[in-house]
């Protein structure tokens, strides 16, 4: 079993080499821009620190980041710059918090880390939020076809278009996640064994549905009971901790092997669907970017610590890994050191290479996601959201950009233009099974 769990643990490395090699030769300088503040430079680029307020004569501003999710690689570069005291350096006292206790009161104040089609839906609802940085760049969300007796019908699926005739899909609770209600929508598609959109009621089978969903808990040891020939989740969890299950001393699926029987088949929305809904972001009350808040560069300092903490993670994976999973251990220890090695690459990927700077919120993105929102009736056509977010517009959203380089100097980007890469929404109506 431990042989199994480090050769695993030994191809996380060479699964991507050029990848990788670009983690490692990126220059590590890194300077933020936010409107009206001043610039800070984490470094020269030769390790000399340029950083203008480190004397913390003020004393320390108390800040809480809340996770989305448990303590995980998933957030490694906050625990990195808390570890390393990236936010000790720049006078701030970060509390991270996976806890459901909500802190928003006082002078604690939390940032957060919504999806972004999650933090458009608080700001349409009129809570006072503030999209800060676009920290992921790339989506870890997938749907996955298994090697199970129906797996058959899953090498004739092409996207998610082709999903019908009461194909089985495995998710994680009844709530379907933004992703699956956008295809669905986009497609048309008729749904059973989970919850409406809006309304939130338990849909049950009456037959002649085209998808049945079936839900296993985030436990992925129960997916193959449930016969479902499909499983939805992130290439940075679900997966992984797929890919570590065994069975009869050998691995119970592999990837990126189309002869093998028990090869798992992985769709990504973004290149087969022409979907990509940003993901973990980090988000402020409004109170964090005004008052003396704004004047002491409170949020600039946060996201520069940050963001040093990213760029550590990138260069040392193992370091962050020995952040929620010591070396060494009994087998169920390594086994979970394994599957925080396997997310702290994955997270990686879909941070890195950020080629416009770490943290950019890209415009078309977001334009498309506020499109997709509107369609799903989550946002109001009529809001300030939807409406400053349209084709000419450059950002709907005060403009917390982060660029990398030396020069803190925007990268020219051309505007986008209506009638390019957007999905007409007539084509995102919704259907309910």
């Amino acid at each position: 079993m431990r042989i199994l769990f480090l050769w695993l643990a030994s191809q996380l490395v060479s699964s991507d080499l050029n990848l990788k090699t670009g983690f490692q030769t990126r220059n590590p300088s890194l300077a933020i821009l936010l409107p009206n503040y001043t610039p800070y430079h984490v470094s020269d680029g030769k390790g000399r620190l340029l950083l203008q307020h480190n004397n913390c004569s003020n004393g320390f501003v108390t800040l809480t980041l809340k996770l989305r999710w448990i303590s995980q690689a998933q957030f490694a570069g906050y625990y990195a710059a808390q570890e390393r005291g990236y936010y000790r350096d720049l006078c701030l006292s970060v509390d991270i918090d996976d806890t459901d206790t909500e802190k928003n009161s006082g002078d604690n104040f939390a940032v957060q880390i919504p999806w972004l089609l999650q933090f458009l839906q608080l700001v349409n609802r009129g809570q006072d939020f503030v999209h800060v940085s676009q920290v992921f760049q790339r989506g870890g969300w997938r749907y996955m076809g298994l090697p199970t007796v129906n797996a058959g019908s899953s090498n004739q699926v092409r996207n998610f278009g082709d999903m019908s005739g009461g194909v089985k899909i495995a998710v994680p609770v009844l709530d379907l996640e933004d992703h699956i209600v956008s295809l669905i929508s986009k497609y048309n598609r008729s749904f059973c064994g989970a919850n409406d959109f809006h309304t939130h009621e338990y849909i049950p089978c009456r037959g002649g549905e085209d998808i049945h969903f079936l839900t296993y808990g985030f436990d992925v040891s129960r997916i193959a009971e449930t016969g479902a020939s499909f499983v939805m989740g992130m290439t940075y969890n679900e997966l992984g901790r797929l890919l570590l299950q065994t069975e009869g001393g050998r691995f119970k699926y592999t990837i990126n092997d189309p002869g093998a029987a028990n090869n798992i088949l992985i769709y990504d929305p973004a290149r087969v669907d022409g979907l990509l809904l940003p993901e973990d972001g980090l988000m402020a009350p409004r109170a964090l970017t005004e008052g003396r808040f704004r004047e002491t560069n409170v949020l600039a300092r946060f996201l520069e610590a940050s963001f040093r903490g990213w760029i550590y993670c990138r260069d040392n994976e193992e370091a962050c890994v020995s952040l929620f999973a010591p070396p060494g251990g009994n087998t169920n220890q390594q086994e979970y050191r394994t599957s925080q090695a396997w997310q702290m690459h994955e997270v990686n990927r879909v941070v890195w290479p950020a080629p416009h700077g770490v943290g950019l919120l890209n415009e078309t993105l977001l334009s498309e996601t506020v499109e997709v929102g509107v369609s799903l009736g989550y946002l109001n056509a009529s809001s300030e959201v939807s409406r400053r977010s349209g084709p000419r517009e450059t950002h709907p959203l005060p403009r917390w950009t982060a660029y990398s380089g030396a020069r803190c100097r925007p990268s020219r980007r051309r505007s986008r233009t209506s009638g390019t890469t957007s999905t007409p929404r007539s084509r995102w109506r919704l259907r309910r099974g």
